[in-house]
């Protein structure tokens, strides 16, 4: 009875994980077309890093919802640094981009280790 309840809290961390990369992805939409802190119309472009990032944020979601925790790890990294660690320390709404990247690595690491513990648990049964 234990293990169900253990194994039902652990079931929803993919969802979240993938709840966390499409907000992100909408601040990124936001960032490009909805900017409220650009007075010129021009600067509304997107850019290479840009497109980057919301590449990185949709390949988090598969690999959340793949629940491949070592692979979202590295996504969060590879889109902390340096762009969300910018974003981060920018004032304004899309600061929230590199505190979304944080909490998803956070959450790989719960996948991670919830994971390792389950697979760990199966083979003590067997």
């Amino acid at each position: 009875m234990v293990n169900e309840s253990k194994r039902a809290s652990k079931s929803w961390l993919p969802y979240i994980g993938s709840f966390f990369w499409i907000l992100s992805f909408s601040l990124w939409i936001g960032l490009w077309f909805i900017n409220p802190y650009t007075t010129d119309k021009a600067s509304n472009i997107i850019t290479i890093p840009g497109v980057l990032m919301a590449v990185f944020c949709l390949f988090g979601v598969l690999v959340s919802f793949m629940r491949k925790p070592i692979l979202m790890a590295l996504v969060s990294i590879l889109s902390f640094f340096p762009v969300g660690l910018y974003l981060l320390l920018t004032p304004g709404i899309f600061k929230f981009i590199g505190l979304l990247n944080i909490v998803c690595f956070v959450l790989s690491l719960f996948m991670f280790y919830g994971l390792r513990n389950e697979r760990h648990e199966i083979t003590k049964i067997s």
